[in-house]
């Protein structure tokens, strides 16, 4: 089993925290490779810039303590947490996870989809903003789902950042021992213009022809990404009209994943910007853990 040798995790000693945690852990080759990192929320302490220095450093140094008892409580209910790593920090959120994945050359960046304050999920939440800025991948794993893996989607629109998506989703479950199945979802552009006409302007029989060539072509992409890998690995094209992150939603629910794997361009373009990632409304969509991996330099 190819198990990742370095792994990032924010912690905020919540709940789901707790279960990213123990999903780190499970798939590092040793607990080592597991750096545990929370930052503190420490406003109050920069939007006070007249605070006298002696009593900055002395609330500085009490929230750092709080968090490293915090940390201790964590590890007694987490296996193999007395093993990890922990820093806490004193930092923008986002920004010192990124920048500690990337400097530790993380393979993967593990966060719990709601933190201490959990909201009704949605754009601005720190899952989202892992998805949208991260240069790494980045696992978002939800609480209420079983404590290992059964079954991973990856879901393959055949660009470069979605072979490297179910790379990974391949190494993950490999590691879980998971089924694994990519996925294409199909919406196919002529149905958008059916409102023109009063029956359907595309064959049926010529729609499954393309389905089934879709599939052929997705096995052909899934053995020449995984190689002997791709052995036990099934395929499917789920055809679902109005849009893939709908499709991607409801064959996570159908199909009872437990994990839904996907490329994303992070937020390097100016339409992810403004309107959100297809992994960024996935995020709020898909009632399981999600695993999102940024396009490369030049895929982007």
């Amino acid at each position: 089993m190819d198990r990742l040798r370095t792994i990032v995790v924010g912690v905020d000693f919540s709940e789901c925290s707790a279960a990213a945690l123990r999903t780190a852990l499970r798939l590092a080759e040793s607990p080592g490779a597991v750096h545990a990192i929370h930052v503190i929320d420490a406003l109050a302490v920069s939007a006070a810039p007249r605070l006298e220095s002696d009593l900055r450093r002395a609330i500085e140094g009490s929230l750092t303590e709080q968090a490293q008892r915090a940390w201790e409580g964590l590890v007694r209910q987490v296996p193999g947490a007395e093993a990890a790593r922990f820093t806490a920090l004193l930092a923008p959120r986002t920004a010192a996870l990124r920048d500690a994945a990337v400097a530790e050359g993380a393979e993967l960046l593990v966060v719990g989809a709601f933190g201490d304050r959990r909201p009704n999920v949605g754009l601005g939440t720190m899952a989202t903003a892992c998805v949208r800025h991260a240069s790494v991948p980045v696992l978002l794993v939800r609480t209420g789902g079983r404590e290992s893996l059964r079954r991973v989607g990856a879901f393959v629109d055949f660009s470069e950042t979605s072979r490297a998506a179910l790379g990974l989703a391949a190494r993950i479950a490999a590691v879980e021992r998971a089924a694994l199945v990519a996925v294409h979802v199909f919406d196919a552009p002529w149905r958008r213009l059916t409102y023109l006409a009063a029956a359907p302007i595309v064959d049926p029989a010529f729609e499954r022809a393309q389905l089934e060539e879709l599939r052929s072509r997705l096995r052909r992409f899934v053995d020449q990404s995984l190689g002997s890998a791709a052995e036990g690995v099934a395929v499917d094209v789920h055809d679902r009209p109005g849009g893939h992150r709908i499709g991607i939603a409801e064959y996570a629910e159908s199909e009872g994943l437990d994990l839904v794997a996907m490329g994303t361009r992070g937020g390097r373009n100016l339409r992810d910007a403004l309107l959100g990632s297809t992994a960024e409304r996935a995020l709020r969509d898909v009632a399981v853990s999600l695993l999102a991996v940024p396009a490369a330099p030049t895929d982007a």
